[in-house]
């Protein structure tokens, strides 16, 4: 059910793997009690804080075989691991790399990357860096039991494009509309954990992060109505309802990595 890309016998590689993301659980999946006041928007000082976090906590995706994408980081001990969508890792060439955002004044650092998982139920890939990342990147906890609330607003990074133009690390807001399930979302998240956020989505921001107005991460953009109603594949809003996006609950990404720790 599972990929793995390291050439090590599969049993010694499985176990590698699993010990890899057992200790980034430890760390990562860090327990925190909602309150009511969580689904309060942010304003001033603290809107630009989450803007300035998403932006920084945001990855570009260049997976070396002609396609790109967004991703975040997965705080864990040691270098922290990219989170990101399954549909934009699915091909990655020796010369993938992950850029990161160092400010408005600054060139993005390229740091060379190695696909690392690959989920056979949901949308989800974790790419491994072989270096470390500029001191500026911000990895970020996954909380196990963040909830969304419909009315919360969010703040989304990603790399939007169009055509042959890339806008590296933009942010953007927009309101939870409400959730979804069934089986055309099954890669998002099953019994409504798929999250609807009244944000377009574009081709080249699947994958990117999506935080509430305390700054926790409350999912990851997945894509966004096309024509075709074919949601598991590129983030392209379609004429007809360019508006809102689809995001995986972080309880569905929690579930996911946890399930890597079973024997």
């Amino acid at each position: 059910m599972y990929s793995w890309i390291h050439r090590r016998s599969p049993r010694a590689r499985e176990a590698h793997s699993r010990l890899s993301l057992a200790a980034a659980l430890a760390f990562a999946l860090t327990p925190l009690t909602p309150s009511a006041s969580d689904a309060q928007a942010p304003s001033g000082a603290d809107a630009r804080r989450i803007h300035e976090l998403a932006a920084y906590a945001t990855v570009r995706i260049d997976t070396g075989t002609g396609s790109f994408g967004s991703g975040w980081l997965l705080e864990q001990s040691g270098r922290p691991l990219i989170i990101t969508n399954a549909h934009v890792v699915r091909r990655v060439g020796r010369s993938a790399r992950a850029f990161f955002y160092r400010g408005a004044s600054a060139a993005d650092v390229p740091v060379p990357v190695e696909r690392f998982y690959i989920s056979g139920d949901i949308d989800l890939g974790i790419l491994r860096l072989t270096e470390d990342p500029p001191a500026t990147a911000r990895p970020v906890p996954l909380h196990t039991d963040t909830d969304v609330y419909r009315g919360e607003r969010v703040v989304l990074g990603g790399n939007p494009s169009s055509g042959q133009t890339i806008l590296p690390f933009q942010t953007t807001e927009g309101v939870v509309t409400g959730h979804v399930s069934g089986r055309a979302y099954a890669e998002c998240g099953l019994n409504r954990n798929c999250v609807v956020v009244d944000a377009t989505s574009f081709r080249g921001s699947s994958g990117g992060p999506a935080f509430d107005g305390s700054g926790r991460l409350v999912g990851m953009l997945w894509g966004g109505p096309t024509q075709t109603v074919s949601v598991g594949h590129a983030a392209v809003g379609s004429v007809q309802n360019v508006a809102f996006s689809y995001l995986i609950h972080t309880r569905t990404i929690a579930a996911e990595l946890r399930a890597l720790e079973a024997p």
